[in-house]
């Protein structure tokens, strides 16, 4: 069991737990705290019925964008990140394996293992501690002998139907708690002998209602729980949320022995006030005036529409059996959706095959990777990938490089990747220093046909990605404005080759010059080629062009 199952059936538990709690909010705060204390218990045995319940996970997500093709005829074996195989390899012969376990994976695992063993045991030991405090201050502790607090004691273990001895203690520190279950002990501080019968009586019914409830049980497992779960905030709430209904179900106790609630409420006010001027430490144990949560406690006393009855049987039992459902739903959830075989084909813009593709795969959460090569008809194939969230990489020399992201949810995936061409890129310097006075060499126009033709003539031995970059026929280059006096600027143009060679769509990238943008346009609107052939057909091609004008004076 890892901490995130642990973490992730304890969230399923308690979340539904708070949520059943927050329905029954009109009803006793006894059933409340009942539901909040079987969904810590449930949190606590979830990961232990992991064998016992049925498994089952969440439905698979819907891959990003994906587009189903029919399967390839050829087979598709596992593939490898080795050299790509040549254009003429058959299907059959790719072979393609998935990439290693990541080492970095087991470390982050390993690392967050720790962590939360970390937070676990520091919770613990401060658990420990607490109870240690406890130990020190009932050994440091005095008998509490006194007539009227033996008479109250044993009429109110009366009335609630407690038969064991309860031990009652007077201490020089500002605490007034209950905790035990076999030998429980009431702890008040000095002084409390002097005190009013009628708060002896209040105070009385408060404590012995936590003893009769066994609250203390409750309350230190659910401190245990709360510590495995300390990286979880639903454990911490659902903590402090069933503490609360755990004093508001005592003070419902008291207002059923007869108590009146604005009685109550004023003997509560008095014992915040002279006991809170010294702080004291904290302990795992029941307090009867907690700063927290005495103002909404007493606004619950006074308030005649809240629900002061005690939990019914039949109430029990339903919560029972809600939070056992949810806990056995819990311990066989799975988050698991099992491997994805990916595969698909990449081709150009015309529809033809492209092989030797890298595709590459990056799983955003663990950053591992796997690579792949298309074959001569441009199929890829994966073998079974973990779920999860996926970075796809498609490149190839000569076309505009891809990136998808993907899902892979468990179900068999093919995704068609169609490749753009890539952008040609021209650079020129232009400067404002006078003509050379050389005779510049005449143009190879002998070489330039022959070279023309046979870009026309070419045969492609591929049935797709076959690409015959354009050939310049006519070249202008920028002339330096007289107008312009700067050290000289960088112009960037973009523009399209179309399919009879002439520049098209030329715009200014940015907010150059206007005389030197002018410039490099005007120059560069006179260029033409021998267009873009792509498996033997002309197309348009995007190409940028940087031209750096520099001023020599």
């Amino acid at each position: 069991m890892t901490p995130l199952d642990l973490l992730v059936r304890g969230s399923i538990v308690l979340a539904a737990a708070w949520m059943l709690a927050a329905l029954l909010r009109s009803k006793p705060a006894a059933l409340c705290h009942w539901v909040l204390s079987a969904g810590l218990a449930g949190a606590a045995l979830a990961p232990a019925l992991t064998t016992l319940a049925p498994a089952w996970h969440l439905p698979p997500r819907a891959a990003f964008g994906t587009a189903t093709v029919p399967p390839p005829a050829a087979t598709v074996r596992a593939a490898s990140a080795a050299p790509a195989p040549a254009a003429a390899t058959a299907m059959a012969d790719v072979t393609i394996a998935p990439a290693p376990p990541s080492a970095r994976r087991s470390s982050l695992a390993a690392a967050a293992g720790w962590i939360w063993l970390a937070g676990a045991v520091a919770g613990l030991l401060t658990l420990g501690i607490g109870l240690g405090r406890l130990a020190w201050i009932a050994a440091r502790a005095e008998p509490l002998v006194d007539a009227r607090w033996d008479a109250a004691l044993a009429d109110i273990a009366r009335a609630y139907g407690i038969s064991r001895t309860i031990a009652l203690l007077q201490t020089d520190r500002p605490l007034l708690v209950t905790w035990g279950v076999a030998r429980p002990k009431v702890v008040v501080p000095d002084g409390a002998a002097s005190w009013p019968l009628d708060r002896i009586r209040i105070v009385l019914a408060h404590e012995l209602a936590h003893v009769a409830r066994r609250d203390w049980a409750t309350q230190l497992a659910a401190e245990v729980v709360r510590a495995a779960h300390w990286c979880n905030p639903l454990a911490w709430i659902v903590c402090r949320r069933a503490r609360l209904e755990s004093e508001h179900a005592c003070d419902d106790a008291v207002l059923n022995l007869g108590i009146s609630g604005s009685d109550y409420a004023s003997q509560l006010l008095e014992l915040a006030r002279s006991m809170h001027a010294r702080r004291a430490a904290w302990v795992p144990a029941q307090a009867i005036v907690r700063p927290s949560s005495l103002e909404r406690r007493v606004a619950a006393m006074l308030n005649a529409r809240v629900n002061h009855s005690p939990s019914s049987h039949a109430g029990r039992v339903a919560a029972t059996a809600a939070v056992v459902l949810i806990t056995t739903l819990a311990a066989g959830f799975s988050a698991a959706q099992g491997t994805t075989a990916l595969s698909g084909t990449v081709t150009d813009q015309l529809g033809g095959a492209i092989a030797n593709t890298t595709i590459a795969l990056r799983d955003l959460t663990t950053n591992a990777s796997a690579e792949v090569h298309t074959n001569a008809t441009g199929q890829y194939a994966f073998a079974p990938l973990p779920s999860g969230d996926y970075m796809m990489t498609i490149k190839t020399i000569g076309f505009q490089p891809v990136e998808q992201r993907i899902v892979l949810t468990g179900a068999t995936l093919e995704r068609n990747v169609t490749l753009r061409l890539g952008m040609i890129q021209e650079s020129l310097t232009v400067t404002d220093a006078p003509p050379s006075s050389a005779p510049k060499p005449a143009p190879n126009r002998d070489g330039l046909q022959r070279k023309i033709a046979a870009m026309r003539e070419q045969s492609c031995d591929v049935a797709g990605g076959c690409i015959a970059p354009p050939i310049k026929l006519n070249d202008k280059k920028p002339i330096f404005p007289d107008s312009y006096t700067g050290p000289g600027e960088v112009v960037v143009l973009k523009a399209i080759i179309d399919a009879i060679g002439h520049v098209t769509n030329l715009q200014v990238v940015g907010n150059p010059n206007p005389d030197l943008a002018q410039a490099a346009m005007t120059a560069v609107n006179q260029w033409e080629f021998e267009p873009t052939r792509l498996d033997g057909q002309v197309v348009d091609t995007n190409i940028t062009i940087t031209v750096n004008f520099k001023s020599t004076k």
